[in-house]
């Protein structure tokens, strides 16, 4: 099984110059759509931060960004949107609060002489009082501290943000790695037309391809497709339906998030490749999409429960 380094050699080379130099930049942006792919690779490179004189070679240095990093350095600390266990959701953004924690977790650190490394996922979730107080602390690092800023839209990056730090960006995968990771992971059970389906509906995502095969959304796929050609194939029990389906499949909350994603991509595949839609149809499918985003936000964030977001969607899906 090819590694990462040799999916990414230009990122991968970069990174490596960048771990032999002893002046690393004190911001780097790592961007990229598959979300376990930009943080595995920013923990596997705040490994290396953290422990300068351990990986002194190219070798040891290929070795750590292309593993599976289990234990994270006491010296690495994570700003993401934290779970509040009082209402059973997640907080909505990244605010300044979380961001002014950085300077007393790092400053509690025994060890003065090691590198500190912030990793921020992401980006994306920021407030904008908390991009203020990032950019503050940026432009004005302390000695031997690091930052890694994740991001899965490199087009939404603030330019204030950007022209301090440096940046690398992971694409999705070509068809022919895409197919070839595919079949080393699920073996050749899956036909090739499934895998060309795949890849055009995922844009080349293995994360959500995976999620596709372990969440058996094949089993479903032809009914959605149906339902946004013709609305009126909707019922009044078409939201249990899925809900039952859902529930017998046992499916985490990421599984369902990325549930409402696939509705998204599916949306988009249908709009883009299938010559039967009609121009009204498209027009109810772009406000579906839109409307998803809301939904998957209520369910998330706000923790509306499953039932709920599933007869709001069909209902929108069917009265636009």
């Amino acid at each position: 099984m090819e590694v990462l380094s040799d999916l990414y050699p230009k990122q991968f080379q970069y990174l490596k110059n960048v771990c032999l130099n002893s002046n690393q930049p004190n911001s780097i942006i790592i961007s990229g759509s598959d979300y376990n792919l930009i943080r595995k690779i920013a923990l596997n490179y705040a490994e290396l931060l953290t422990s300068p004189n351990k990986y002194q070679d190219i070798d040891s240095i290929l070795n750590v960004l292309n593993g599976e990093n289990i234990d994270i350095s006491p010296y690495i600390h994570i700003v993401e949107k934290i779970f509040l266990e009082d209402k059973k959701r997640f907080k909505k953004k990244i605010y300044r609060d979380d961001i002014s924690l950085i300077h007393s977790t790092f400053k509690t650190k025994e060890d003065n002489f090691n590198n500190r490394v912030c990793i921020i996922d992401s980006l994306d979730d920021l407030a904008v009082d908390a991009t203020n107080s990032l950019l503050k602390i940026i432009e004005e690092p302390n000695i031997s501290t690091y930052f890694i800023l994740l991001s899965h839209k490199k087009d939404n990056i603030l330019p204030t943000i950007k022209s301090r730090s440096h940046c690398i960006n992971f694409d999705r995968y070509n068809f022919n790695i895409f197919k070839k990771i595919f079949k080393n992971e699920h073996g050749d059970i899956h036909g090739d037309d499934l895998i060309n389906y795949l890849y055009k509906l995922s844009k080349g995502s293995m994360e959500f391809t995976d999620k596709f095969i372990s969440s058996n959304l094949k089993d479903l796929d032809d009914h959605f497709k149906k339902i946004l050609v013709n609305s009126n194939l909707i019922k009044h029990n078409t939201a249990d339906h899925y809900v039952d389906f859902i529930v017998r499949n046992k499916f985490t909350n990421e599984e369902i998030i990325n549930f409402f994603n696939y509705c998204q991509l599916k949306i988009n595949y249908e709009i883009q490749n299938n010559p039967k839609v009609k121009r009204e149809t498209i027009i109810s499918m772009l406000d579906s999409y839109q409307y998803i985003d809301y939904i998957k936000n209520m369910y998330s964030v706000y923790n509306l429960k499953l039932e709920a977001c599933l007869i709001s969607l069909f209902s929108r899906l069917k009265n636009v």
